[in-house]
């Protein structure tokens, strides 16, 4: 087996939250029922064929079992693209028009580079759409081609590879919504040639660039459109940002060590596939079903059989729908009343995923043990508590005080002008059968008249013991 190949199995094997060679209802199993339903449930969706009227632009048509047929419900099967993102290139989408066959190569080493099946929830034969990987531009997917030992774990294939892609990133997407700036979620690199082991790539692209490709490749596909929103959501959702980093040794040259890198091209090719996968979104997939995929995934934030990752993992899907796509739609205003996307914006716009972060980091942060703390003044107890408990809510325990004197806090540029006090503590809250702490300050207004308490520069959580 290729270097590569026995790295991504390393790589799955030491996850601990997954075992992949058990089926993916196992695999799904300590994700807490709800979540469980939720994957199987949506993957296995019926595509919404709704067709829409779309405006002139760039070409994209439907090459559904090798015939040219309309995308949008007009003649010509034209449809405008156009991105949010840094650099559209729309000659990229317009290769898409074009019917593709798989060459003699593809045959010989992969099975289903001529199957005529459609699978459930696409809208073309799994040969149409591995026809379409091996006639990708490099600008969009440096991973060709698409059938040789280095590169097919790049792409989505079907069979054992998706259930154990499956696993990878959910047990990442876990990672990843724990994390945060100063205890980041750091992602492995991985080889993308055997023969030039120099050059790596972040791991998580074995499932961002599957399931970016395979919806550009069937763009009507409610399925592929729902895997592209789980990578979408890992890879561009600036909420998850927070809570990664990747570690390069030089990140403007691309360097990852000394002796290894990322391809030249990589960061222009993942900014292009982005544009032409959004690109497609925005013109191919109706509203109505990014509207009632958010609406799916909203009515499993607050189900308490689902554990703390399926509920933040619903949360962020949610979150993608509504803010990344439902409100940059062109049609966005035929939902805008809509008093259920109203809700889901205002639960957005809430603390909610504070409170998610919170109950996920109970869940799997670190143990220590709990800090002594120091005596204080009777008014500094009660100041605390008070804030302690607007700060935390109702799982708010008590406030455990680091020092017992307030610090000056002055204006670094006039330092006559005093601009409050602050008090080093910690905040122990009860969720469920943890207690947890977080490092918090204790700050008083200038006149002593107002208290509150907020993050330490250490905003991580941690279970006492």
């Amino acid at each position: 087996m290729k270097r590569f190949s026995q790295i991504f199995f390393i790589m799955l094997l030491v996850t601990a939250l997954f075992s992949f060679a058990v089926p993916a209802n196992a695999q799904l199993k300590g994700l807490g029922g709800k979540l469980k339903n939720s994957v199987e449930k949506t993957v296995k969706d019926k595509a919404n064929d709704a067709k829409r009227k779309a405006k002139s632009g760039a070409t994209v048509t439907n090459t559904n079992s090798g015939s040219s047929s309309s995308t949008s419900g007009n003649e010509s099967g034209e449809v405008k693209v156009y991105s949010t993102f840094a650099n559209p290139n729309e000659k990229y989408a317009c290769c898409y028009k074009k019917t593709y066959k798989p060459s003699a190569e593809a045959i010989a080493a992969d099975p289903d580079a001529t199957s005529t099946n459609v699978a459930y929830g696409f809208t073309r034969s799994t040969g149409d759409i591995h026809a379409y990987y091996e006639n990708f531009d490099k600008a969009v997917s440096l991973y060709q081609p698409y059938y040789t030992d280095d590169n097919k774990f790049f792409w989505e294939l079907g069979g054992d590879n998706y259930q154990k892609r499956l696993g990878f990133f959910l047990s990442y997407m876990k990672k990843n919504l724990a994390g945060n700036h100063n205890n980041p979620f750091i992602p492995a690199w991985a080889e993308i040639d055997s023969s030039n082991p120099n050059i790596v790539v972040p791991a998580d692209e074995t499932f961002i660039n599957p399931w970016y490709c395979q919806y550009i490749a069937d763009p009507k596909s409610k399925t592929a459109f729902i895997l592209y929103i789980y990578a979408f959501s890992y890879s561009q959702n600036k909420t998850m940002w927070i809570g990664r980093q990747y570690n390069y040794s030089d990140p403007i040259k691309g360097y990852v060590s000394d002796t290894k890198m990322v391809p030249a091209n990589f960061r222009k090719m993942t900014s292009t596939r982005a544009d032409v996968a959004f690109n497609l979104a925005m013109e191919l997939m109706p509203i109505e079903t990014m509207v009632e995929l958010a609406k799916e995934y909203n009515a499993k934030i607050d189900d308490q059989n689902g554990d703390a990752f399926s509920r933040y993992f619903n949360y962020t899907l949610t979150e993608t729908l509504v803010r990344y796509f439902i409100e940059k739609h062109d049609k966005y205003d035929t939902v805008r009343d809509d008093n259920s996307i109203r809700a889901m914006q205002m639960m957005l716009d809430s603390r909610k995923s504070v409170e998610l972060y919170n109950d996920l980091n109970a869940e799997m942060g670190p143990e220590i043990v709990e800090p002594k703390g120091v005596a204080v003044t009777a008014a500094i107890k009660a100041a605390g508590t008070k804030a302690g408990k607007e700060y935390a809510g109702d799982k708010f325990e008590k406030v455990i005080y680091l020092e017992s004197k307030w610090r000056t806090l002055k204006n670094p540029q006039y330092p006559y002008n005093i601009i409050g006090y602050v008090l080093n503590c910690a905040t122990v809250t009860k969720r469920g059968d943890k207690r947890q702490l977080q490092y918090t300050v204790l700050t008083k207004s200038p006149d002593g008249s107002r208290y509150f308490m907020q993050a330490a520069s250490d905003a991580s959580y941690y279970n006492l013991k």
